[in-house]
C-alpha cells in the first residue's frame, strides 16, 4: 500500500478472494461478489504489486470498449458497488486508487507456500487454472494480464508437481504419484514432461494396462495437433509396450488379490533407491533385507525392481525356493541362466564360461566352446569365481542390480557361492539385495553388508493401508477397525490384507468405486478379532481348489499345468480352479508354473491337512 493509506480488515469479517479454479469474493461463507468487472477491478487491485492504479490505467484495462465518458461513470458505478458491498473505505483515493481492505488471496498464499518450499500445501491450495473462463467484453487488456498470471501460476504448479512426484515415487507411493502426475498432464495437455511422469509412476506401481492406455491418449493428443513425441517419450512410451507385453521375471511375484499402496515401508524403500544411485556409479553395494514372515519384504523387492527398471536399470531378480534346498547348486543354476541372455556376459573368461555351462546347460548355445568341468574338489571355486566374472561383466556393461528373495531356502552350495560372490563383488556399478527371514536358514556373513529390518506396521500405517484401497466415510468405524486389526494381526501386512480380504469374501465389507462399505459393523469387528484369518479362508475353500493349493505347497517350488495335471483329482477343471486361487490372492503365476503367492500360505495351507493327505500330496 502507498504510505500514509492504511489498510484496515472489512468491519464484517476477513474476506477470501478465490481466484484458482474459479472466481470469486468470498466473507466466510458467503459470495459477496462474482464475476464481472467489479471483481476484476478487486482483483487486479489485491494482485498488482503496491495494490495501486490510476483511474486512466483502469479504464483501459476493463472499458477500453467504452468512450472515455461512458467508460469514466462505468468506473464510478464499480467503484460505488464495491463501496457498499465492502465498506466505504474499501476503494481509496481520487485519481491514484487503492485498495483500502484487507483481502487473503488464493494466489498469494500458493505463491507464499513455493517461496516457503512447503510444496505439499502449494499444490493442495492450486485448484485449477488463474480465472478460469473468466471473460469481460471490452477487456482486452485485463484478459492479456490475467494470461500471462496464468501461465505464470501454471509453470510454477507444474514444477512444484513434478518435484513432488518424484518425491513421492522415491518413496514408494505410487497411487499419489499417480493422482498428482494426472492433475499435472490435466493443467497442460501437450506438456510431455506429465505424461512422462504419468506413464512412469504407473510402471512403477505395476498398473501397466493403464499405462497401455494413457500412452495411447498420448499418441492421439499428440497426433491431433500433428506433433511427433520428443526422444524421450518415444523411449518411455516403447518401454510400456515392451513391458506389457513382456511375463514376470523369474521368481517374481505378480500381486493379486487386493494390492495396497507400499504403506509403512516408505523409509526402507527411499534407502533402496539412494542405494542404487550410489552403486550404480560403483562400487558394488549389498544390502540385506530381514523381516519376519509376511511383513512385506517380497513386496518391498518386487515394487523395488519395477522403480529400477523404470528408472532405466538392469534388474536380475531371483527366488530361493523351499522345495530346492536338497538340491545342490540349485539357485546358483538359477542364477547364472538368468544372467544367460544379458549383454556383458560373452566377455568371461572361456574358464567362466565352462564353469556356467555348468551351472546352466542352456547356456552351452551361449557359450558352444565350452567343456565341462570335472574337478570337483574344485567345483565351488570355479563356480564362484564364473558367477562373480559374470556380474562384474554384466554391470560393467551396464549397471545392475540383482534382487535375491529367500535366501533363507538356499541350498547349502548356493548359500557359500552367493557369499563368495558378495565378498568378491567390488568396483562393479552393482546393487545387491538379499531379502530373507531373521532366524531361518543360514544367515550371509559378508563384511560391509548394509542391514535392514523391517518392523511390524504401526497403527497409523495400518490406517493407511486400508484408506490406499478404500475411503472410509464412518471415522469412528475406521478407528475401530485399526485397533481391531492391530491387536489381530500384530502388524502384519500380509495378515492385515487376509483379514480384510476375508470380511469382503464373507460380505462384511464391501468396496466399490474406491469407497469402503460395511453392512454389519458388529459381524466386521467381530470377525477381525479372529486370530487366523489366513486359516479360516483357506477352510471355505473348494475342496478340489484346496488340493491344488496342498500339491503345490507340498512341492515348494513352481509347478507346470502339466505337472498339476498329472497329481491332481480335478484335472478337468485345474484351469478353472488355478484362476480362482489366483483372484483369491492364494497362487500366483511364475512363468508358465504356479506357486503358492506366500511361503505362509503355503505352510498354513500344509497346517491345516491331516497327515495322511499330506502324504498323498507328496506322492
Amino acid at each position: 500500500m502507498t504510505a500514509g493509506l492504511p489498510v484496515e480488515p472489512s468491519p464484517e469479517g476477513p474476506l477470501r478472494l478465490t481466484t484458482l479454479g474459479g472466481a470469486g469474493l468470498w466473507r466466510s461463507t458467503q459470495n459477496v461478489l462474482g464475476p464481472g468487472k467489479p471483481l476484476a477491478l478487486v482483483t487486479y487491485l489485491s494482485l498488482t504489486p503496491g495494490h495501486t492504479a490510476s483511474r486512466e490505467f483502469l479504464l483501459d484495462l476493463l472499458w477500453a470498449d467504452l468512450d472515455r465518458d461512458r467508460g469514466r461513470h462505468a468506473l464510478r458505478q464499480a467503484l460505488w458497488q464495491l463501496r457498499q458491498l465492502l465498506g466505504d473505505g474499501a476503494i481509496t483515493g481520487r485519481e491514484e486508487l487503492a485498495l483500502g481492505v484487507v483481502i487473503d488471496a488464493d494466489r498469494d498464499r500458493f505463491l507464499a507456500a513455493i517461496e516457503a518450499q512447503d510444496l505439499d500445501a502449494a499444490i493442495q491450495l492450486y485448484h485449477g487454472e488463474f480465472l478460469h473462463d473468466f471473460a469481460l467484453p471490452g477487456s482486452t487488456e485485463f484478459e492479456h494480464w490475467a494470461e500471462i498470471e496464468r501461465s505464470r501460476l501454471r509453470a510454477t504448479f507444474l514444477r512444484a508437481a513434478e518435484m513432488l512426484v518424484r518425491r513421492r515415487l522415491a518413496a514408494g507411493r505410487f497411487r499419489e504419484a499417480q493422482d498428482l502426475a494426472r492433475r499435472m498432464r490435466d493443467a497442460d495437455r501437450l506438456n510431455e514432461t506429465s505424461w512422462r511422469l504419468l506413464l512412469e509412476s504407473l510402471a512403477a506401481g505395476r498398473d501397466l494396462l493403464q499405462a497401455t492406455i494413457e500412452a495411447d491418449a498420448l499418441v492421439t493428443t499428440l497426433g491431433a495437433d500433428a506433433r511427433e513425441p520428443e526422444p524421450a517419450t518415444k523411449a518411455l512410451l516403447a518401454e510400456i509396450r515392451s513391458a506389457q507385453g513382456a511375463a514376470m521375471a523369474p521368481g517374481e511375484q505378480r500381486p493379486t488379490g487386493l494390492v495396497a499402496e507400499l504403506v509403512g515401508r516408505e523409509r526402507e524403500f527411499a534407502f533402496l533407491l539412494e542405494a542404487w544411485t550410489a552403486a550404480s556409479k560403483g562400487p558394488a553395494r549389498h544390502l540385506h533385507l530381514s523381516a519376519a514372515a509376511g511383513h512385506g519384504k517380497t513386496r518391498l523387492l518386487g515394487d523395488l525392481a519395477h522403480r529400477l527398471r523404470s528408472l532405466g536399470a538392469r534388474v536380475v531378480y531371483l527366488r530361493a525356493n523351499p522345495g530346492d534346498r536338497t538340491l545342490p547348486y540349485a539357485f546358483a543354476g538359477d542364477f547364472a541362466h538368468a544372467l544367460g541372455d544379458l549383454p556383458g556376459l560373452p566377455a568371461v573368461s572361456p574358464a567362466a564360461a565352462s564353469a556356467l555351462v555348468g551351472l546352466s546347460p542352456s547356456l552351452s548355445s551361449r557359450f558352444p566352446n565350452a567343456t565341462q568341468v570335472r574337478n570337483l574338489p574344485e567345483l565351488l571355486r570355479l563356480r564362484t569365481a564364473a558367477l562373480t566374472e559374470a556380474v562384474t561383466e554384466v554391470a560393467t556393461e551396464h549397471p545392475t542390480a540383482v534382487l535375491v528373495d529367500d535366501v533363507h531356502w538356499l541350498d547349502v552350495e548356493s548359500h557359500q557361492v552367493l557369499e563368495g560372490v558378495l565378498h568378491r563383488l567390488d568396483k562393479a556399478p552393482a546393487l545387491v539385495v538379499t531379502a530373507g527371514r531373521p532366524g531361518v536358514g543360514r544367515s550371509l556373513e559378508i563384511a560391509g553388508t548394509i542391514q535392514l529390518e523391517l518392523e511390524p506396521l504401526t497403527t497409523m500405517a495400518i490406517r493407511g493401508l486400508i484408506t490406499s484401497l478404500g475411503r472410509i466415510t464412518d471415522a469412528a468405524l475406521l478407528d475401530q477397525l485399526v485397533d481391531r486389526l492391530e491387536q489381530g494381526t500384530g502388524g502384519s501386512p500380509l495378515l492385515v490384507i487376509e483379514t480384510l480380504q476375508l470380511a469382503l469374501d464373507r460380505g462384511r465389507l464391501r468396496l466399490q468405486d474406491g469407497n469402503w462399505s460395511c453392512p454389519d459393523q458388529e459381524a466386521l469387528l467381530q470377525q477381525t478379532s479372529e486370530s487366523s484369518a489366513l486359516s479360516a479362508r483357506l477352510a471355505e475353500l473348494d475342496p478340489d481348489a484346496a488340493w491344488i493349493l496342498l500339491v503345490l505347497a507340498t512341492a515348494g517350488t513352481p509347478l507346470s499345468t502339466t505337472a498339476l495335471g498329472s497329481g491332481t483329482r480335478a484335472r478337468d477343471r485345474l484351469d478353472d480352479h488355478l484362476w480362482a486361487l489366483e483372484r483369491k490372492g492364494l497362487v500366483h503365476r511364475v512363468g508358465d508354473s504356479w506357486e503358492p503367492a506366500h511361503d505362509e500360505i503355503a505352510a498354513t495351507a500344509l497346517d491345516g491337512e491331516t497327515p495322511e493327505r499330506r502324504r498323498s500330496a507328496h506322492l
